[in-house]
């Protein structure tokens, strides 16, 4: 079983593109999702932020115990060749929390689980901030994707990587830009419009990979 997580309703929604069959299910205190065409997925909301991320990927990973747990959420851009669609595989988050300063100083956590090979056919792979802020300044996306040597900027992925190594599943955080670096904070209409324009391909790529995560295990 696969359980995927959602740091809120309307990127869960995005991913469904509208799709009908739920099946509702309240597992450990945590209303989750099935759906007709996978029932090996199991959905849920963690709720934005590294502490919410950690908590709910701890409880319901104990209590599911699945093969493989994906954060899936959007993200800034913090460099040039991203834009809005594209989607960036976590393979390593960088835990920064503004105030701080120095690369050498930030906690890192790699992806805990081996990407299919065709995963960077279509995906980037690479370091996702994990920040305690939203950036919306383009110089200061600019900077920061300069200074740590990252592609992205979200929330939650520091809390989900550190409660998937506390309790020994395997995971990576994917991301769908919904930002470009060149972009000022844009209003909460046009984000949800962009979630549900690009969040169904990489529902598509999932599908894609089930032969792939079948022979994973």
């Amino acid at each position: 079983m696969t359980l995927l997580l959602f740091p809120f309703q309307a990127e869960l929604q995005g991913f469904l593109g509208g799709e009908g069959g739920l099946q509702e299910k309240v597992i450990s205190g945590f209303k989750t999702f099935t759906i007709d065409a996978h029932p090996n997925w199991t959905l849920a909301i963690c709720s934005q932020g590294k502490v919410e991320a950690a908590l709910t990927t701890a409880i319901l990973g104990e209590a599911l115990r699945p093969s493989r747990v994906f954060l899936i959420g959007s993200a800034t851009a913090l460099v040039s060749n991203l834009n809005p669609g594209d989607i960036v595989a976590g393979m390593e988050s960088l835990e920064i929390d503004f105030g701080d300063v120095g690369v050498g100083k930030m906690p890192r956590h790699k992806a805990t689980w081996e990407q299919p090979s065709r995963l960077g056919q279509k995906i980037i792979s690479g370091r996702i901030l994990s920040a305690d802020a939203d950036v919306f300044d383009p110089g200061e996306k600019k900077r920061l994707g300069e200074e740590y040597q990252a592609q992205a900027c979200a929330w939650e992925g520091a809390g989900f990587y550190r409660a998937l190594k506390k309790i020994g599943l395997r995971g990576l955080e994917l991301r769908v830009i919904t930002e470009s670096v060149s972009e000022s904070r844009i209003a909460f209409p046009e984000l949800k419009s962009r979630i549900q324009a690009h969040f169904p391909r990489l529902r598509r790529e999932m599908e894609a990979w089930e032969a792939d995560l079948s022979n994973i295990g």
